[in-house]
C-alpha cells in the first residue's frame, strides 16, 4: 500500500501514525508503519494487519518487520478502500 492509503486507513479508526518505513526496491510502498490509537500503541505490516505492543511503559518502540515485542490484534486492522 501507498502511505496515502496507510494515512486514510488509520484516520478512520481515530488513530496517528507515528513512523512509517518505505521499502526500498517497492516503489516506495509502505513496509511497516507504528502509531497510537488511543492510549495503545500499534504496529502495522505491509497488508494493515495490527500488533499491538506488549510493553507495560511508555516507551518508544523501534519500527522493523520483526513483531516479536508485539501482539497481534485484529480490532485494529486496516480497511483500505
Amino acid at each position: 500500500m501507498k502511505v496515502i492509503d496507510f494515512e486514510k486507513a488509520v484516520s478512520a479508526l481515530g488513530g496517528e501514525l507515528q513512523h512509517i518505513r518505505l521499502g526500498a526496491h517497492s516503489g516506495r510502498q509502505v513496509v511497516s508503519a507504528s502509531g497510537k490509537i488511543g492510549d495503545s500503541s500499534v504496529e502495522w505490516d505491509a497488508n494493515g494487519r495490527a500488533f499491538v505492543s506488549s510493553k507495560e511503559d511508555d516507551e518508544s518502540v523501534e519500527v522493523t518487520s520483526d513483531f516479536s515485542s508485539f501482539t497481534r490484534d485484529p480490532k485494529f486492522d486496516l480497511k483500505f478502500d
